[in-house]
Parts: C-alpha cells; structure tokens; sequence
C-alpha cells in the first residue's frame, strides 16, 4: 500500500477540510488522527515484518554563498529529500501525546505516532549525470537500538492552518509492505537499493 495526497481515503478527508466553512485546529487534529487510525494503522498491521518506507520532500531557502553590498546575502531554493526505510516489528502503532506548553509563549510539540521497527536505516539522494531527479542510496542506520520510528508529520502538510510558499512543493509519501516499497524505489531507479534492504 502506497499512502499519498491521491489516494482515495485521503482525498476524502483533504475533501472535508477544503469544503470546512471554518478551519479551526480541532478540525485538522481530528482529521490527522482519522489519517493515522484509519490509514496507517491498518496498513502497518496487515505487513508485520515487512519493509515500511517514509518519504517526504520539500523546498526550503539557503544561502547561496553570494553577497550583495545592496541586498545582503542571497537566498535559493534547495530542494530537501528525507527518507528512511524500516523492518515493521510485531506490536501496536502508539500515539504519544504532544507536550503542553509551560507558558503562552512557548509552542506545543506534535504527537508522535510511533511504529514499532526492527530497524531502520536514512537513504541518501544520488544524482547521475544529465538527470535531474535523484535516486536512492543506502546511507546511515539510527544510531543504536532502534524500536519505534515516528510518523507525526502525517497529515500536517494537508491541514495546515497557515499557508506557506512552499506548499505547492511538499510531497508526503508512505510505502507500506516490500512489493509497495519495492515499487516506489524501482520507480525511482534505486532497485539495488532495494534488493539491498531486503537482505537486511
């Protein structure tokens, strides 16, 4: 199972938030926690031991090295890939509530939904010469044991209550199961990668 902006239960809650007469935070944490309870939860259980892949993608401005006596340093749009593939371990997908603040001044933390993982290992983006999107290399394992791994950014890029620039370039991708994991990084010319992870 692939889980993305397209797929049809998630178009049917993006449908409830774009057609609210009022967006209010209590209306995109109930639909975030539908997101996590009737999507993700369901598919993680039905592929115990199997690969569970996290992409997300999406711009962010840095320097660029350039200064200009007039405007300052100049700024670029980078194009920022994270992705890590883990080995779904036997248990229950927890969800940790956020932190409160300790004073008005200070923000609340996500909650974290965490998947239970044998491991789970970064992949690095790799570009070939004259293509312009990358492929996926193994790159470095979470450092010591790892038991959980955190799905909270799911959902938060759809029911957003302040709007950015960059939303138009944010990608959330969810791989479920090896031959959905094994697809999404085909397509992405990276099945060695793939074959590697499954060694694993």
């Amino acid at each position: 199972m692939i889980i993305t902006v397209n797929n049809p239960e998630v178009l049917v809650l993006k449908q409830v938030w774009d057609s609210a007469e009022e967006r209010t935070a209590g209306l995109a944490e109930g639909l975030r926690r539908r997101m996590v309870h009737d999507i993700l939860v369901p598919a993680v259980q039905g592929f115990g031991g199997e690969l569970i892949l996290k992409y997300q993608e999406f711009l962010t401005r840095v320097p660029s090295g350039r200064h200009h006596s007039a405007y300052g340093s100049e700024m670029i749009s980078k194009t920022v890939y994270w992705v890590s593939v883990a080995r779904i371990a036997p248990g229950v997908v927890d969800e940790v509530p956020g932190i409160p603040p300790p004073n008005h001044m200070s923000f609340a933390t996500l909650s974290k939904v965490l998947v239970p993982v044998h491991w789970e290992i970064y992949l690095e983006p790799r570009y070939r010469r004259g293509v312009h999107l990358p492929h996926f290399a193994l790159g470095k394992a979470k450092e010591g044991d790892v038991e959980r791994t955190d799905f909270s950014f799911l959902g938060h890029h759809l029911f957003r209550m302040r709007r950015s620039d960059f939303d138009w370039a944010t990608k959330i991708e969810i791989a479920v199961g090896n031959e959905s994991v094994g697809k999404w990084l085909r397509e992405r010319k990276s099945a060695q990668t793939f074959n590697m992870l499954m060694r694993r």
